[in-house]
C-alpha cells in the first residue's frame, strides 16, 4: 500500500522540475487549460496542486494559495486524501511565506495527520520540513531541530532523494543558526552535491546561497560573493524572485563586510523591493535591519533608526524574535554613539531578554543531544540489519560460518568505534557551545556595567567625559569584534585589558598604575586565550581593592608558562583582607562575583576540552589581593 501511495505522491512533488521548458505565462496558461479540460476530480486536484506548486516557486503566493484552496475543496469532497494532504502542505507553505506562522502551522498539522493516515513517508518528510521551517522563522530552534530530524528519518526511509536533499539543506541552516559553522559548511556542501545530482536549478541556487552565508561567517567574504553571484545567475535564469531577493540581500551583507557600503546599499534596496513585491515579511524584516546597520556604519543615524524601527515593528507583528534582537541591539549602539546612555541601557536590556529567549544554553545542549540520539538510533538499526543479513547467510552457507562470524564481529566493532567517535565529536561541540554561552553571558554583564559607569562619570566629571567616551568607544568596538571568536591571541586580550584599565584609572579620583610582565618563553601572538578571560579579575581588583584605598594604587600582571598551562597572576596593593573584614567576611569564597564565577567555569570547560586541568585561586592577604589562575592552552610554536 505504501509503495502505491508513494508512486502517487512523488510525481506531485516533482512536477515542478518540468517548468523550465516554458515561459511563466505559457506554463500557467497550459495548466489552466488542462484543469478546465479535466473530467476526473482526481486529475483536477493533481493539476490544481501542480499549478499551486509552480506559482509558489515563482513567489506568486496569493495566486498559489487560491489554486491550493481549490484543490483542497475538491479533494475533501471526493475523499482524495493524497491530493488533500499536498493541498494543505501548499496552503501552509504559502502562508508561511506571507509571515502568518500560526495559521501556517494549523494547516501543516492537518497535512501531517493526513500523511500519517495514508502512510506516505515522502509526504511526512515534506510536511516535517515545512513545519521545521516555520519554527526556524520563529527562532524556536529546539522545535525546528526536532522536526528536521524527523524529516530526515522519513526521507531516508522513503529513499526519496529530493526529500533527503531538502532535509540536509535545512540541517545546514540550523547548524549555522547555532554558530556551528564547520558542521553547517559540511551540510551545505552535501546539499549542493545532492541538488546537482537532481539537476534542480532552484535547489542548486539555494545551496550556493547557503554556502555563501557560511563562508561569510567563516570570515571569507570573497568566497561568499562568488557563491551568491552563482546563486543570482541561476535564479535569474529560472526567474525565481524569492532566490533573487535572497541573493541580493546576501551580496549586500558580503560587500558590507568588505566595507564597500555604496554597493552594499544598492543590493539591499534591490532585495527589499522584490521582497515587498512578493510579500515576504520575514525577508522584509531582514532587509530593514540590514539597511539600518549599513546606515549606522555610514554614521547616518536618523536613516539608520528609521529602517531599524521599521524592522522592529514588523518583526513584532509576525513574531520574529531574531529580528527584534538585531534591531534592539543596533538601536542601543546608535543611542550610545549619540550620547543617549539611558536609552542605550534600556534597549540593550531588551535585546538581551529577546536573545536569551531564542538562543539559550538549553537549546545549545539540546541540539547536540538530539543529534547524537538520532545518529545513535540510526547506527543501531544498521547494526541490527547487518546481524540479520549475516545470520541468514550462516544458515544457507555452512562452510562460510567462520567468515560470517568474523564479519559480524568486525561490523559491530566498526560501528561501535564509529559511535564512540561520533559521541566524542558531539561532546566536543557541546563544550564549545557551553563556552559560547558563558561568553554571551559575560559580554552583556560587562557592557551593562560600563554603561552605568558612563552615566556616573558624566554626572560627576563632565569636563573629562569626552576623554572617557573616546576610550570607551574603542573598548566596546574591541569587545564586539572579539565576541565573534571563541579564542583570540594573548596580545589582543592584553590590548583590551590595557584599554580597560586606562578607562577605569580615569574614573578613580586617585587613579592607579599598572604593569604587565610576560615571560620570554611566551610569544603573545601565538598563544590563544578566551576573550575577556582577565577582565572580571581586574574589575574586582579595581573596585574591591583599589577603589577604597585612599592613595594611588597599583596592579601587576605576571604571565608565564607552566606545564602547557598559561599561568597568570594578578596582584593589587588594595585593601585586601582589611576590606574583607569591613564587609564582615572571613572566607574569600563568601565574596562571590558573577564575572569570577564565569571565569572559573570557562577554565573548567577548557580543561575538559584540552584534557588538562587548570585552576583559579583568589587569595586575600593583609595588604593586597592575589588572583592566581592557570588556563589550559594550545601552544602553536
Amino acid at each position: 500500500m505504501r509503495l502505491v501511495l508513494r508512486k502517487l505522491f512523488i510525481p506531485l512533488l516533482c512536477l515542478s522540475a518540468l517548468v523550465y521548458a516554458q515561459s511563466p505565462d505559457a506554463r500557467l496558461d497550459s495548466l489552466k487549460i488542462n484543469i478546465n479540460k479535466a473530467k476526473q476530480d482526481t486529475k483536477k486536484v493533481i493539476l490544481l496542486n501542480e499549478a499551486a506548486t509552480y506559482l509558489e516557486q515563482i513567489a506568486a503566493y496569493d495566486s498559489s494559495l487560491a489554486f491550493a484552496q481549490k484543490a483542497k475543496a475538491i479533494a475533501e469532497k471526493t475523499h482524495y486524501t493524497v491530493g488533500l494532504a499536498l493541498a494543505y502542505n501548499l496552503i501552509g507553505k504559502n502562508i508561511t511565506n506571507q509571515g502568518n506562522y500560526e495559521e501556517a502551522l494549523r494547516n501543516l498539522y492537518i497535512a501531517l495527520k493526513l500523511n500519517r493516515d495514508i502512510g506516505s513517508l515522502t509526504g511526512l518528510a515534506l510536511t516535517h520540513n515545512y513545519i521545521g521551517n516555520v519554527f526556524l522563522n520563529q527562532n524556536n530552534y529546539s522545535k525546528a531541530l526536532h522536526y528536521f530530524i524527523l524529516a530526515k528519518k522519513y526521507a531516508d526511509e522513503s529513499h526519496d532523494n529530493r526529500s533527503i536533499a531538502i532535509s540536509v539543506g535545512n540541517s545546514g541552516k540550523l547548524f549555522h543558526r547555532a554558530t556551528n559553522y564547520t558542521e553547517a559548511f559540511k551540510q551545505n556542501v552535501q546539499y549542493l552535491e545532492l541538488a546537482q545530482k537532481l539537476n534542480d536549478q532552484r535547489m542548486i541556487a539555494a545551496a550556493h546561497n547557503n554556502l555563501g552565508v557560511t563562508w561569510l561567517s567563516l570570515k571569507n567574504p570573497d568566497e561568499a560573493i562568488k557563491n551568491h553571484e552563482k546563486a543570482l545567475g541561476i535564479a535569474k535564469a529560472v526567474d525565481d524572485k524569492r532566490i533573487i531577493a535572497f541573493s541580493f540581500n546576501n551580496l549586500g551583507t558580503a560587500y558590507s563586510a568588505k566595507e564597500m557600503y555604496t554597493k552594499a546599499l544598492a543590493y539591499q534596496f534591490s532585495s527589499l523591493e522584490i521582497k515587498k513585491e512578493i510579500g515576504d515579511k520575514t525577508g522584509i524584516v531582514n532587509s530593514f535591519n540590514n539597511l539600518g546597520l549599513l546606515y549606522t556604519k555610514l554614521k547616518q543615524y536618523p536613516k539608520a533608526k528609521q529602517y531599524l524601527n521599521q524592522g522592529l515593528n514588523l518583526s513584532k507583528e509576525i513574531g520574529n524574535k531574531e529580528g527584534q534582537g538585531i534591531a534592539y541591539t543596533a538601536l542601543a549602539v546608535i543611542d550610545t554613539l549619540e550620547g543617549n546612555f539611558k536609552g542605550a541601557y534600556y534597549l540593550d536590556k531588551k535585546a538581551a531578554v529577546v536573545k536569551d529567549s531564542i538562543f539559550n544554553e538549553r537549546f545549545r545542549k539540546e541540539i547536540a543531544t538530539l543529534t547524537i540520539q538520532f545518529e545513535t538510533e540510526k547506527k543501531e538499526q544498521e547494526i541490527k540489519a547487518h546481524l540479520l543479513e549475516n545470520s541468514v547467510l550462516k544458515i544457507r552457507i555452512y562452510f562460510g560460518m567462520s567468515v560470517a562470524i568474523l564479519l559480524i564481529g568486525g561490523l559491530i566493532l566498526f560501528y561501535y568505534l564509529r559511535l564512540r567517535r561520533k559521541k566524542r565529536e558531539y561532546e566536543h561541540s557541546l563544550l564549545n557551545l557551553e563556552l559560547i554561552v558563558l561568553k554571551s553571558q559575560l559580554n552583556p554583564h560587562f557592557v551593562a556595567n560600563s554603561l552605568s559607569a558612563i552615566k556616573a562619570f558624566i554626572d560627576q566629571q563632565p569636563d573629562r567625559a569626552s576623554q572617557f567616551l573616546s576610550k570607551f568607544a574603542r573598548l566596546i568596538r574591541k569587545v564586539l569584534e572579539q565576541s565573534e571568536y571563541s579564542l583570540i591571541s594573548l596580545k589582543e586580550e592584553l590590548k583590551t585589558v590595557e584599554l580597560y584599565m586606562q578607562i577605569e584609572s580615569v574614573r578613580l579620583d586617585h587613579g592607579f598604575d599598572y604593569k604587565i610582565e610576560i615571560s620570554d618563553q611566551i610569544d603573545p601572538d601565538e598563544v590563544m586565550v578566551p576573550p575577556l578571560i582577565l577582565q572580571p579579575s581586574i574589575e574586582n581588583a579595581i573596585w574591591h581593592g583599589l577603589a577604597p584605598k585612599p592613595a594611588r594604587g597599583q596592579i601587576v600582571i605576571y604571565i608565564s608558562l607552566e606545564n602547557d598551562l598559561l599561568r597568570i597572576t594578578i596582584e593589587d596593593n588594595g585593601e585586601g583582607q582589611r576590606a574583607m573584614t569591613d564587609k564582615g567576611l572571613t572566607n574569600p569564597q563568601e565574596n562571590k562575583s558573577f564575572g569570577i564565577a564565569i571565569t572559573r567555569k570557562r577554565i573548567e570547560i577548557l580543561g575538559k576540552e584540552l584534557k588538562r586541568e587548570g585552576y583559579f585561586h583568589l587569595n586575600f592577604l593583609p595588604d593586597r589581593t592575589v588572583v592566581d589562575m592557570a588556563i589550559p592552552v594550545n601552544i602553536h610554536y
